[in-house]
């Protein structure tokens, strides 16, 4: 980038990105939620600004799941390169 006879350059180090998996695979007894005596339950996860969330099991207290979620994290970025 050129402006009024300066030279300037910007360098940008991308920070690399792994993935942390979550498996969410089944809940147990849970306390029931409505007047039949069942729920209908899901899983809801909140890492950094990011939501996920499992479907919706309707009418057990014993719901199986079976959901894996990829979650993106940014390793820090090494300065010293």
């Amino acid at each position: 980038h050129y402006k009024q006879g300066i030279q300037s350059q910007v360098e940008y180090a991308a920070p690399e990105v792994s993935y942390v998996s979550v498996e969410i695979l089944r809940g147990r007894m849970l306390i029931p939620r409505d007047k039949t005596g069942t729920a209908d339950p899901y899983v809801s996860l909140k890492v950094g600004d990011n939501r996920y969330r499992t479907v919706t099991k309707k009418k057990t207290l014993n719901p199986a799941w079976n959901e894996k979620f990829l979650i993106p994290v940014a390793l820090p970025v090494d300065d010293a390169q």
